[in-house]
């Protein structure tokens, strides 16, 4: 199942409006079906407007929402602070920005109490499916390639969901994010946003959270404050799309 070679198979287990759903503009359904059956047709194309790039991101997540059901009807997904990603609808994005956003949107991840802060990768130069490979030879050289190569790819970010219920346009929580050695910064994320706290690869900063009455932030009670020191917020590569 993907964007290309497995676009049919795709197809046949969604909607037209599923899809359509994820693009930022109006598009009638048979102008969409016809673009559909064309790239079926022709899987090597590759977008040559911006309407066929934001239809790759289209189908990019609707092929991961697919694809995660499917897996979580045979396998229930136990806690987990890593994502890691993998494809040529991804690898390709023009940022890695785009690619988090559309790893967000269809995963949607919802942290419980033991896991807060989630690291995402995305592994650019295609290593995952030759560790698995290479797992069945030597299980240590595989775990080698993934944490020297994998992991130090192409970090995307650290993601944060507050937990909670509220109206569009209120304050769900106060971020402050002081950098060690440095400056601090704040932030008011109010419901319905996702926001994005710079921090340059490889520099650490405290992140201090202050949700409003009703939010949660892993554990806590609504409400109550939590922070996390120096080692658990790290700079990543991620930069916004436009």
């Amino acid at each position: 199942m993907g964007t290309s070679y497995g676009l049919t198979e795709l197809l046949s287990q969604t909607t037209l409006a599923n899809i359509a759903r994820w693009l930022p503009y109006p598009i009638d359904e048979a102008e969409l079906q016809h673009r559909l059956l064309n790239r079926a047709l022709r899987p090597q194309l590759l977008a040559t407007d911006r309407a066929d790039f934001y239809l790759d991101f289209a189908l990019a997540r609707e092929a991961l929402i697919v694809a995660y059901r499917a897996l979580l009807d045979e396998v229930p997904i136990p806690q987990y602070d890593w994502l890691v990603a993998c494809g040529g609808a991804l690898a390709r994005a023009p940022q890695p920005g785009l690619a988090l956003l559309a790893l967000l949107d269809a995963i949607q991840p919802r942290l419980d109490a033991e896991v807060t802060l989630l690291n995402v990768h995305l592994d650019t130069l295609g290593l995952l499916p030759a560790c698995g490979v290479l797992a069945t030879l030597d299980e240590l050289a595989a775990v080698e390639v993934f944490d020297h190569d994998v992991l130090r790819n192409q970090p995307l970010a650290t993601v944060l969901v507050p937990v909670g219920e509220g109206r569009v346009g209120d304050v769900a929580v106060e971020v402050e994010l002081a950098l060690t050695g440095g400056h601090a910064s704040t932030l008011t994320v109010r419901h319905g946003e996702i926001a994005r706290l710079p921090l340059a690869l490889g520099r650490r900063a405290q992140l201090t959270l202050r949700p409003s009455p009703g939010v949660r932030i892993g554990a806590n009670a609504p409400g109550c404050r939590d922070t996390w020191k120096p080692r658990a917020a790290a700079g990543q590569h991620a930069r916004p799309g436009d």
